[in-house]
C-alpha cells in the first residue's frame, strides 16, 4: 500500500461538480477530515441542477439533462468527416439497411430507457457485425433497481422498478458487465411488480460495452428574431451557437447514425398538445414541441433525417420555423388494439418525426461506439454505477488510482476501462503495478496512452497482458490536460437522494494525487456534500492468455527495442518492459547488473523462449549507454561520409525517427547534451 499519512495537508485545492441544492451557484468552502483541506463546491450543467431541485416526484417522472457541458469548438471536425464520408444526405432512415430491426412496446412500463438501449445495442451489432440479436429491456430495468420480494439488490441504483431511469444508468449497467442479457432469458412482461432476486441472476452476458458517448447538447430559446441556440447554461459559462456549429454538432450525429447504429435521445410525448394529430394522437405522424420549459419524461431512438421534412407536416398550432426533422423509432409497438378490435397503425406504423426545433429532441443525445464479445472473465471495479460527478484538480496535471485485491492465484490483466467524461483535450497515461499495491511512481509501468477522445467511457485493450502475481495490484491514470484544470471522474453518494445514493466505498480502494507522490485516499474525502467517492477505473482479466514482449515507453518490433533512453539503469528498463516471462540482458554475452547502463549493441534474452531482442539506446551510437562528445563525434563522420553506423547503432543514431542520418540529428544531440531537450 502507498504510504499516506492521514494528517498531512492536501497541496492541491480539489473541486467537485456536485449539485448542491441550496449552494448550487456558489463557491462554497467546506471543512474535511484532511487537515486545512478546503474544498470548492462546483456545480454540475445549469440544467442538471435545476432539474435535481424539482420535487422527488417530479423527478421520478422526467429524464435528468446531460450532467456536463461539451462546447461544439471541440468538435468542428466531424462536418468535414461527414461531408467526406457520407457526402450530402439529406435523407436517412437506418431502417433500410436493417429492416429486422424490431419495433418494440413497452406496454404499461415506464421501461423506454431500457427499450432505447437495447435497439441502440441491435442496430449496432447489426450494422457492424451484421448480427440479428434481441436484448432484454426487462433486464436492465430489474437489474439497476434496489428492492425486490426477498431482499435488496446491492448493485442496484437508489430507484424502484417502474421509478423511470436515464441512459447514464443503462450504460453503467453494460460497463459494469450486468448485462445486456437475451430477451429469451428474461422476455418482457407488461407488469412493473417485484419480483426475487434470482429473476436477474445468473443471466449470461452477451456483449461488451467498450465505448459510448454524449454528444453536445443544444437548447432552443424563443426570440423575436427567431430561435436562439444555446448550450443550455447561464453567465459566464453560456455560450451562444452559430448556425454553423449548430450544423458541426447535427453532421456530427448523422456521422454516428451512418457509421455505428441508431442512438438515444428525450422528448416529452405525454405533452399531447404537440402531436400533428390532434383528433387521433395515433394517427400522427410527426411532433413539435415548442415550450422550452417542458421536462423530457420520454426516451426514443434516432434512426435518421430528412432535412426537407415540409414545416406544414406539423401542428398547425405548434409548427416549427423551418422544414428537418429526426426520425425516431419509438416503443409503443407498430400497431395497438382499437374498441372494435381492429389493430391500427401506431404513428408511422412505430416511427414518428420529431422536428429539429424541437425543445428538447437534440438536449441530450447519446450513441454507442463500440461493443465486442465479451473476453473476460472477470471485471475488478468499484463503480458499478458510473461515473456521476468529477474532482477537478487545480492543477493541469492529475493522478488517480484503484488498489484491487485479487481473487484468483494467477489471472491476466487484458483490459482497462476508463470513464473520460467526454474531455477531448486531455491525454490519459495509464500505469499498472502488477505485483503490489504500491502506487510510488518507480514501481507503476506505462501501459497505455489515450489522446484526443471525446469518449465518455472507453475500454483500453492492452497490447500485452499483464500477469499479475501478488495478492493486490493497482492501476493508476495521469490525466495531462493541455494547462486547463484537470478534472478526475468519480462515482459517489450525494447527500440529497438520488439515484447514486446507494453508492459506497471503502479505505484503501481509490486513491487521488496532484503529482504522483503523495497519494489520498478518497474515502477521507467528502466533498461538498458528496461522499463514498471510488475514482471510475476498471480491471478486466483472464486466467490464461498468450503473452509477449511489450514496453509502454520503448517500441518493440522485428527484433529491435528502441527509444531507450540514455542514461538508463537496468533495473529502471525492465521496469519499463511488460512481460510473464524471465528476462534478462547481455553484454558479450555477459549478464550485466541492475545498477549497470542498458547500452546500445546489448541483447535481452528471454529465457523460457530463447528469444533475443537487440537494444538500441536513443543517440548512444558508441555503445556505453550515455550521449558524450564521442558519439557527436561518430555521428558527423556518418553525416559526411567518413564512417557508417549498422543495425541498432544506425538506429540509436537516427535520434529523430526520421529514418536517416542527417545534421537534424546531430542538432538535437547537442541540445541532449546540453540538457536542451530530453532524449
Amino acid at each position: 500500500m502507498s504510504k499516506i499519512k492521514k494528517n498531512m495537508i492536501l497541496k492541491f485545492a480539489l473541486s467537485i461538480f456536485v449539485a448542491i441544492i441550496c449552494f448550487s451557484l456558489l463557491h462554497v468552502v467546506y471543512a474535511v477530515d484532511i487537515e486545512e483541506l478546503e474544498l470548492e463546491a462546483k456545480k454540475y450543467s445549469d440544467k442538471y441542477v435545476e432539474w435535481l431541485n424539482l420535487p422527488e416526484e417530479q423527478r421520478q417522472n422526467t429524464i435528468p439533462p446531460q450532467k456536463y457541458v461539451r462546447n461544439i469548438e471541440l468538435n468542428s471536425k466531424p462536418v468535414r468527416m461527414y461531408a467526406m464520408y457520407f457526402g450530402s444526405t439529406s435523407k436517412y432512415n437506418l431502417r433500410d439497411e436493417m429492416s429486422t430491426l424490431k419495433i418494440k412496446n413497452q406496454g404499461n412500463t415506464d421501461q423506454c430507457w431500457a427499450f432505447s438501449t437495447t435497439t441502440q445495442l441491435e442496430s449496432y451489432l447489426k450494422k457492424i457485425k451484421n448480427k440479428n440479436i434481441e436484448f432484454s429491456p426487462r433486464h436492465i430495468e430489474y437489474a439497476t433497481s434496489r428492492t425486490f420480494l426477498d431482499g435488496i439488490n446491492d448493485g442496484g441504483y437508489y430507484r424502484e422498478v417502474n421509478s423511470g431511469g436515464n441512459f447514464y444508468e443503462a450504460y453503467a449497467y453494460l460497463a459494469s458487465g450486468k448485462g445486456p442479457v437475451l430477451e429469451e432469458d428474461m422476455p418482457f412482461v407488461n407488469t412493473s411488480q417485484k419480483i426475487n432476486l434470482s429473476e436477474i441472476q445468473g443471466k449470461q452476458t452477451q456483449a461488451q460495452l467498450e465505448e459510448y458517448k454524449v454528444f453536445p447538447p443544444i437548447y432552443k430559446e424563443n426570440s423575436e428574431n427567431g430561435i436562439i441556440y444555446t448550450n443550455g447554461q447561464k453567465g459566464d459559462d453560456r455560450l451562444i451557437y452559430t448556425d454553423s456549429q449548430v450544423t458541426a454538432i447535427r453532421n456530427e450525429i448523422k456521422a454516428h447514425i451512418m457509421q455505428y447504429g441508431a442512438l438515444g435521445a428525450t422528448t416529452a410525448t405525454k405533452l399531447h398538445q404537440y402531436f400533428s394529430d390532434q383528433a387521433n394522437l395515433y394517427n400522427s405522424k410527426a411532433y413539435y414541441c415548442d415550450d422550452t420549459s417542458a421536462q423530457a419524461d420520454h426516451a426514443v431512438t434516432i434512426i435518421g433525417w430528412d432535412d426537407n421534412y415540409s414545416a406544414t407536416n406539423f401542428n398547425e398550432a405548434h409548427r416549427p420555423t423551418k422544414n428537418g426533422a429526426w426520425l425516431i423509432q419509438n416503443s409503443y409497438g407498430e400497431t395497438i388494439e382499437d374498441d372494435n378490435g381492429n389493430q391500427i397503425p401506431v404513428f408511422d406504423n412505430g416511427l414518428l418525426y420529431i422536428s429539429y426545433e424541437d425543445v428538447l429532441i437534440e438536449r441530450g443525445i447519446y450513441g454507442i461506439v463500440r461493443v465486442d464479445d465479451v473476453d473476460y472473465e472477470y471485471i475488478y471495479q468499484y463503480d458499478e454505477l458510473g461515473s456521476n460527478a468529477v474532482v477537478p484538480v487545480t492543477n493541469s496535471e492529475a493522478y488517480a488510482a484503484n488498489v484491487f485485491t485479487r481473487n484468483q492465484t494467477i489471472e491476466y490483466l487484458t483490459e482497462i476501462g476508463l470513464y473520460l467524461n467526454g474531455s477531448k483535450d486531455y491525454t490519459y497515461d495509464v500505469y499498472v503495478n502488477n505485483v503490489d499495491d504500491d502506487l510510488s511512481i518507480s514501481k507503476l509501468k506505462k501501459v497505455a496512452t489515450i489522446s484526443n477522445s471525446d469518449a465518455y467511457y472507453t475500454v483500453i485493450k492492452l497490447n500485452v497482458p499483464i500477469k499479475l502475481s501478488g495478492d493486490k495490484f493497482a492501476v493508476a491514470v495521469r490525466f495531462d490536460c493541455g494547462g486547463v484544470q484537470a478534472d478526475i471522474p468519480v462515482e459517489g453518494a450525494l447527500y440529497t437522494v438520488d439515484a447514486w445514493y446507494t453508492a459506497k466505498s471503502n479505505a484503501g480502494e481509490s486513491f487521488v494525487s496532484a503529482d504522483g507522490n503523495k497519494w489520498y485516499d478518497t474515502k477521507n474525502l467528502n466533498i461538498g456534500g458528496i461522499n463514498n467517492l471510488n475514482t471510475c477505473i476498471k480491471a478486466f482479466v483472464r486466467e490464461d492468455v498468450n503473452l509477449t514482449l511489450a514496453s509502454g515507453y520503448y517500441d518493440i518490433n522485428n527484433g529491435l527495442i528502441k527509444n531507450v533512453s540514455p542514461r538508463t539503469d537496468l533495473d529502471a528498463f525492465y521496469n519499463n518492459i511488460i512481460s510473464n516471462k524471465t528476462l534478462k540482458v547481455f553484454k558479450n554475452d555477459k549478464e550485466i547488473a541492475l545498477s549497470e547502463l542498458v547500452a546500445t549493441g546489448m541483447k535481452l534474452k528471454v529465457q523460457e523462449t530463447n528469444d533475443i531482442y537487440k537494444i538500441s539506446v536513443r543517440g548512444d551510437v558508441n555503445g556505453d549507454g550515455k550521449i558524450t562528445a564521442t558519439d557527436l563525434l561518430k555521428l558527423k563522420k556518418v553525416v559526411v561520409n567518413l564512417e557508417t553506423l549498422n543495425a541498432e547503432f544506425a538506429v540509436a543514431g537516427d535520434v529523430n525517427s526520421s529514418g536517416e542520418i542527417t545534421s537534424t540529428d546531430i542538432v538535437q544531440l547537442k541540445q541532449a547534451m546540453c540538457n536542451l531537450i530530453n532524449f
